[in-house]
C-alpha cells in the first residue's frame, strides 16, 4: 500500500505477471491490518513489497508466498500476509521488497 498527496493505492499483479497501480479507499486500520473499502474486489494479488520501486505497468516476478498460505489457512484478516510480494525484471538488481 503506498499513500501519497493523491491518494492512496496497491500494485495488483496481472494475468500477464505486470504491476498495475490501482486505486483504492482505505477504513479502518489496526495496527499491521488495514481494512480496504473500495478498490479491490477480493482475491487479488498484490504487491507487499517494494512498491515504491515501480512503475504502473512493468513486469514482476512473485517471490516466497508462504506467509499468505499460514494465513489464510489460520483464517486471519491480515492482507500484508495473503498478498504475494513481488519484485520488478526492470534489468536493475533488486534488494528486499513487502506487501502493504
Amino acid at each position: 500500500m503506498v499513500t501519497t498527496p493523491n491518494g492512496t493505492f496497491v500494485f495488483v499483479v496481472d494475468d500477464s505477471s505486470r504491476a498495475i497501480r490501482t486505486p483504492i479507499r482505505v477504513g479502518r486500520t489496526t495496527g499491521p491490518l488495514v481494512k480496504v473499502d473500495s478498490g479491490l474486489v477480493g482475491g487479488e494479488s498484490i504487491v507487499v513489497e517494494g512498491q515504491n520501486r515501480l512503475s504502473d505497468g512493468v513486469k514482476i516476478q512473485a517471490r516466497d508466498t508462504s506467509r499468505a498460505a499460514t494465513a489464510a489457512s489460520a483464517g486471519t484478516h491480515d492482507t500484508a500476509a495473503q498478498r504475494s510480494s513481488a519484485d520488478t525484471n526492470a534489468g536493475a538488481p533488486q534488494g528486499g521488497g513487502g506487501k502493504q
